[in-house]
């Protein structure tokens, strides 16, 4: 697989995004609050083969995309996404920090380092947020359907003496405007072909009118330069190493780290839905995921390797799997706002 470039994508929404699913035994249903990196692959994949008059398969395509996180401005190349974070409290000021490494100094030299923690919110849930500031997710208007069936998803329902039976949707509905922005490595034909700016449909209803998203190039990098650039990035001054999930993601990809001294871990299966088939990756490492380990000898090169090396499946490319970033400066930052020494 040839990669050629790394891009900064910017995905914004022209006419209103729908997502719709239904019910999970009577919970409600939320979206993630970002667009999945299969959705977004699919959409620049169906673009490039239909202007070129062609049916491709994945496995002709270079491209490996994070998903599209919101930030209403881009993130500079080699420097951190406006990642999910769940090891995030809030000081007094209302503002943010990472609690990640803060814990994992606990872990080896003792609990005393925790008495910094006084005083800090720790419900927050989670954060999308980067050195360049926090960033809210759009807000989303909520409607409730009923159906009969799964399949046809009609809005009527059984009523049998008085109560109303039958299958519960949620569609949820992104308003235009709203931005999102992905990391994307591609090949050269890729790179020319989403410079040139490109409207794509994704959602639900796309022939009904909806879910036109612009997407464009707001900064790229040679796959080079950009190799240097993140190699530079690494805190090997540093006791501690951070990695935080940006896809969906398996423990094998970092398995030769060693045992982390910290994790703040999501774990699901990953489902997705290609060509009138479900893939299921089980127990996956979720977006949001953090892991602390100890530096000790690890090689920068070693490390930037397994950062930079995407699956060799290009099914799993096409899902954006496996894609995690070392050394996110919010960690360390954080813990020299609590006058931490790392």
């Amino acid at each position: 697989m040839r990669l050629d470039w790394v891009d900064v994508l910017c995905l914004e929404a022209i006419e209103p995004l729908i997502i719709r699913d239904k019910y999970s035994k009577g919970a409600h249903y939320s979206s993630p609050p970002y667009v999945p990196s299969s959705t977004l692959s699919g959409a620049i994949a169906s673009d490039f083969f239909r202007r070129r008059g062609v049916n491709g398969r994945i496995e002709d395509l270079n491209m490996w995309i994070s998903h599209a996180f919101p930030s209403d401005r881009p993130f500079k190349l080699c420097g951190s996404p406006p990642l999910p974070l769940t090891t995030l409290s809030r000081k007094e000021d209302d503002t943010y920090l990472s609690l990640a490494l803060l814990f994992a100094k606990a872990m080896k030299e003792g609990p005393s380092l925790l008495d910094k923690m006084k005083g800090l919110n720790k419900k927050v849930g989670t954060i999308f947020i980067n050195q360049e500031g926090r960033f809210e997710p759009p807000s989303k208007e909520i409607i409730t359907q009923v159906a009969l069936s799964y399949e046809r998803r009609t809005h009527t329902s059984i009523e049998d003496r008085g109560e109303k039976y039958g299958l519960l949707f949620t569609q949820e509905v992104i308003r235009p405007g709203s931005k999102f922005h992905a990391l994307a490595f591609l090949d050269s034909s890729l790179h020319e072909e989403l410079k040139k700016e490109i409207e794509v449909r994704i959602g639900a209803f796309t022939k009904k009118g909806f879910g036109l998203t612009r997407v464009k190039v707001d900064e790229s990098m040679s796959f080079d330069e950009y190799r240097k650039g993140r190699l530079k990035g690494l805190k090997s001054e540093h006791e501690f190493l951070t990695v935080d999930i940006m896809t969906f993601s398996s423990h094998e990809k970092l398995l030769e780290l060693g045992n982390p001294i910290y994790e703040k871990i999501r774990i699901s299966d990953f489902k997705t839905w290609f060509n009138g088939k479900f893939y299921i990756y089980k127990k996956m490492m979720g977006p949001g995921s953090v892991l602390v380990y100890p530096r000790g000898n690890l090689d920068p090169e070693r490390i930037i390797q397994i950062e930079l090396t995407p699956p060799q499946s290009a099914l799993r490319r096409f899902h954006g799997l496996d894609m995690v970033f070392f050394d996110n400066p919010f960690h360390f930052d954080s813990l020299l706002s609590l006058g931490g020494e790392m």
